[in-house]
């Protein structure tokens, strides 16, 4: 559950922005209408660097749009990498209840700004990590930050590690990419490696879990400075 990033690759006029979408899976519709909320961010540091509103979009091709916006956004360093996510377009996403098993990759990848709750499910060995959060404009090109999310009461039987994973794809560090963290009361039966594994955060709460089997003599790792 996410967005999608679109480079930048050019500046028509000071309110336009020429965008591309990078990935072949996904390209071939506006992801932009009048009246929504857009924010420039910054490809290595992943975040947000100018917001403003979306007047007018324009097709090019299936992979290229122009966008103007409602204010001048100014010189951008775009050899440098600059993306566009739409803000407005974001999802929330609630999943109770539920078993995972069977899965070949991640049980749940989720990268939204919106309220995120995932809470009394059952991730039966998932072979990468049950639950990712990620954010990234190299690679998969899949938006954005979180804000708020809860993960509570959860049951993970051996899946892979970190278990809960929050790694957004950055390169340089100059400041957390996700906030609102929190991962509380759940049920972690280890086959090794971390619990819960986390970069690129602030505000994050980890408290009431419970960590049995084989793992890491610390099996939870919350990093807030890189």
């Amino acid at each position: 559950m996410h967005g999608t990033h679109l480079c930048i690759t050019g500046q028509p006029d000071e309110r336009s922005l020429r965008l591309r979408y990078m990935h072949n899976q996904s390209y071939g519709f506006n992801s932009f209408e009048p009246g929504d909320s857009v924010e420039i961010v910054n490809v290595h540091t992943l975040l947000g660097e100018f917001a403003g509103r979306v007047t007018d979009t324009k097709r090019i091709d299936d992979y290229e749009w122009t966008v103007t916006l409602d204010r001048v956004i100014g010189s951008l360093d775009i050899e440098d990498g600059r993306a566009v996510e739409n803000i407005s377009a974001t999802p929330s996403l609630r999943v109770a209840n539920s078993y995972f098993t069977l899965v070949p990759t991640r049980g749940i990848l989720v990268t939204t700004r919106r309220r995120v709750e995932i809470y009394g499910n059952i991730f039966d060995r998932i072979p990468m990590p049950a639950i990712h959060i990620s954010d990234d404009v190299r690679g998969w090109y899949e938006s954005g930050p979180v804000r708020d999310v809860t993960i509570k009461g959860n049951r993970f039987v051996e899946c892979g590690s970190p278990v809960v994973c929050v790694n957004p794809e950055t390169d340089r560090y100059e400041g957390p990419v996700h906030t609102g963290i929190r991962i509380i009361d759940n049920e972690f039966i280890m086959n090794g490696g971390e619990a819960i594994g986390a970069r690129g955060v602030a505000d994050v709460t980890v408290s009431g879990n419970k960590i049995s089997g084989r793992h890491e003599a610390q099996p939870v790792r919350v990093d807030t400075d890189r």
